[in-house]
């Protein structure tokens, strides 16, 4: 009796010879399971650049650039299948990770973390018996001194790139490298052969340099105007908050904090990231109640009122 053999495996065999020969001669080389899952990936990772935050549009833009990447390249039931599983397995991943990112900065716990030194400083000041006035104070102390330089650290630094987008040689390639064989020329001029033997053999490590420079330069042209602007803002702010603490009847505190958090965000141009208004302490009515005080707490330039910590 003569043995057949196992028809199932012969045809998928030849199935198998047939759709590679097939391949080959149309052009189109025959794609695996790897490739098409990396192709998946690269659409998924390319398409999600820049991207922040989760959001239904951004993961039906993912799937409307798979479905064209399968469309392009003729993929069979099999490997749609495999781009399928593949596409949900990676936005899963990639929006679970942009998400995490994002709630890590944004969140309600970095939020507290941000919150965190001025309220250990708050329980100190209370836990060492201050008084409503007092704690008051310290408090306004506390927030100027942790707060007023890294602000003004900000809108310099924002300044000078706003600045610096407005420099020719920072739009146009041709005159950064007419600035870069400037200071090359420079170089030369005073001898100094060590800079050009460098500047030849690493140009770009040379060229960052001239920018670290430049950039340095104008971090110091800018930074009186950017500090005495800040400052200036700031005081009036304060002086603003301090009148209307002064002329209201009740809720003192809260009126003096309310306001100045108010004037600041229409003073400061960063006000949304600034740290002064973002860190602007909260106002306790019970533990900060000054409105058995006088309100000389917020009109005396003395050392017992605001206005002398922002004046002196």
């Amino acid at each position: 009796m003569i043995k057949q053999g196992n028809p199932g495996y012969k045809e998928s065999s030849v199935g198998n010879f047939m759709k590679a020969t097939w391949s080959m001669m149309s052009g189109k080389p025959s794609l695996t399971k790897d490739d098409v899952e990396k192709r998946v990936i690269e659409s998924i990772e390319k398409t999600l650049i820049g991207t922040t935050r989760y959001s239904n549009e951004m993961v039906m833009e993912c799937i409307t650039q798979v479905k064209a990447v399968s469309a392009q390249n003729q993929w069979n039931n099999s490997l749609n299948n495999v781009a399928l599983y593949t596409l949900f397995k990676t936005v899963h991943e990639q929006m679970q990770h942009i998400q995490s990112k994002w709630d890590r900065s944004n969140g309600i716990l970095s939020k507290f973390e941000q919150c965190k030194p001025t309220m250990e400083e708050f329980v100190k000041n209370l836990l060492q018996g201050c008084k409503a006035v007092e704690l008051l104070l310290k408090t306004f102390d506390g927030w100027i001194k942790g707060n007023l330089h890294t602000t003004v650290e900000q809108h310099l630094i924002d300044d000078v790139a706003r600045n610096l987008k407005s420099q020719n040689w920072v739009v146009n390639a041709n005159a950064k490298q007419a600035l870069f064989d400037k200071f090359l020329l420079q170089q030369l001029k005073a001898e100094n052969y060590n800079a050009i033997y460098f500047a030849l053999n690493k140009p770009q490590i040379y060229a960052d340099r001239i920018l670290k420079v430049l950039v340095s330069k104008k971090l110091a042209e800018m930074s009186n105007d950017v500090k005495d602007g800040i400052v200036a803002k700031v005081r009036d702010s304060i002086d603003v908050a301090a009148k209307n603490a002064r002329n209201a009847s009740i809720h003192r505190s809260s009126c003096f904090f309310s306001s100045l958090r108010l004037d600041l965000q229409k003073n400061l141009r960063l006000s949304g990231t600034s740290d002064l208004v973002a860190n602007l302490p909260l106002v306790d009515e019970v533990l900060m109640n000054c409105d058995t005080s006088a309100p000389e707490i917020f009109s005396s330039k003395k050392h017992t009122g605001v206005l002398y910590k922002v004046h002196e």
